[in-house]
């Protein structure tokens, strides 16, 4: 299946973004230009919803409605907030994106997906861990298709990595030493030690698993960020830029096109046909 999906599903360019920097219409336009398909996933969740399709009726059905950060509301003429994929059953997401995908695609060769990837704008941590970026990457490269690129448009750049002064490793308690063998009172015999347990094919039962006896780095309630995880999942074949919006243009709208078309144009080249992108793009 997964041969499968690799030669006949699209590959999936995810658009990820900071509210105030609108992409829609770019992301329209590039699609047209390059011969994709531009898919928004709240604009669809919202078409159903609004239409009550059996889509929309499922959608609702689970729908978990979650606190938007107030410092991340802005001008929302899509209601993001409202249908955003943070709201709704992940797994029913996907499978409405899948086919509102097959229904619109013929030859195209890549998606950009929009909305995705945005539990971070929730303001509850708890409601941030319930849905990690993990768990929305592997559902859509499950569902939808492989995540070939992505590219990041943020007003503060994001660490690929974390140096080894930021790892924090779990302490575990000093085992407790054994206490000393009592040697036998005088006349009594030396008990004998049990003989080493079978694992049932003539071969001794292997030592017990000790978590003390490895390293852990602590994890809990630290979940990575984007750029950790995709270049993490994808390895030493994937390339990781970060750019200033300024180097497109000064004029935000025209940064977000330029770098937008940038990134798309380069992803059609054949000699980046066998690597993975990941883009950050920082404006002021």
């Amino acid at each position: 299946m997964k041969e499968l999906n690799a030669k006949f599903s699209p590959k999936v360019i995810l658009v990820n973004h900071q509210k105030r920097l609108a992409v829609d219409t770019p992301c329209a336009n590039l699609a047209i230009k390059y011969n994709m398909i531009y898919i928004s996933a709240y604009q669809v969740i919202r078409e159903h919803v609004q239409n009550n399709t059996a889509w929309g009726k499922k959608l609702v059905a689970g729908k978990k409605s979650k606190a938007i950060d107030q410092s991340l509301q802005v001008r929302d003429e899509f209601n993001e907030a409202e249908f955003s994929p943070v709201h709704f059953d992940i797994v029913s997401v996907m499978q409405l994106l899948k086919e509102t995908i097959s229904e619109k695609r013929t030859n195209q060769k890549f998606v950009l997906l929009e909305g995705l990837c945005n539990s971070q704008k929730l303001s509850a941590l708890d409601d941030q861990l319930e849905l990690r970026f993990m768990d929305e990457l592997f559902q859509i490269e499950a569902t939808v298709g492989e995540v070939a690129a992505i590219i990041g448009l943020q007003f503060q750049e994001e660490p690929e990595f974390l140096s080894d002064d930021q790892i924090e490793y779990e302490k575990f308690p000093e085992p407790a030493a054994e206490e000393a063998k009592q040697a036998p009172a005088e006349g009594d015999e030396e008990a004998e030690e049990p003989p080493a347990e079978d694992a049932g094919d003539g071969e001794a039962k292997a030592p017990e698993f000790k978590k003390e006896d490895y390293q852990w780095t602590v994890s809990d309630r630290k979940a990575k960020n984007l750029p950790q995880l995709y270049l993490g999942c994808k390895g030493i074949n994937t390339l990781h830029e970060v750019k200033q919006a300024t180097d497109f243009d000064a004029v935000q709208g025209k940064a977000i096109a330029k770098c937008l078309d940038d990134f798309c144009g380069r992803l059609q080249d054949s000699d980046n046909s066998d690597k993975y992108q990941y883009q950050q793009v920082i404006f002021k």
